[in-house]
């Protein structure tokens, strides 16, 4: 992707609330088979959910403006370290931790994008 320009903040914005609402809806769908299904079938029903959600999110890569697939992983990636880490103000809840993923995602390119600014004014 590069270091965190304008134009790349435009591609990765979009996408990573993508992949943090595709990891809630995991963690929302696991925890619901887990209520109906035990062993060998759970890892099956997992491996549905999986291979439905992960692919429609990489399907909806396919349209113009969400063409910044590693985007929706790293918002992916960060909702599962919101969730299971614990952080947010409940602890391993799936939608609050969803927010403060959102948040911190919109959050974080902003502080890249000053830290290359402000560590360097002079460049352009």
């Amino acid at each position: 992707m590069g270091g965190p320009s304008k134009e790349n903040l435009k591609r990765i914005w979009p996408v990573m609330p993508i992949g943090s609402i595709t990891a809630c809806l995991v963690v929302v769908a696991f925890t619901a088979a887990s209520k109906s299904f035990s062993g060998y079938s759970f890892i099956v029903a997992e491996m549905i959910i999986l291979f439905c959600l992960d692919g429609a999110m990489m399907l909806l890569g396919r349209l113009r403006g969400l063409k910044f697939v590693p985007g929706m992983f790293f918002g992916f990636a960060s909702y599962f370290a919101t969730v299971f880490g614990g952080f947010g103000p409940i602890p391993h809840d799936p939608l609050a931790s969803l927010g403060v993923a959102v948040v911190a995602n919109a959050l974080g390119p902003i502080y890249a994008w000053l830290t290359t600014r402000l560590s360097a004014p002079h460049a352009d």
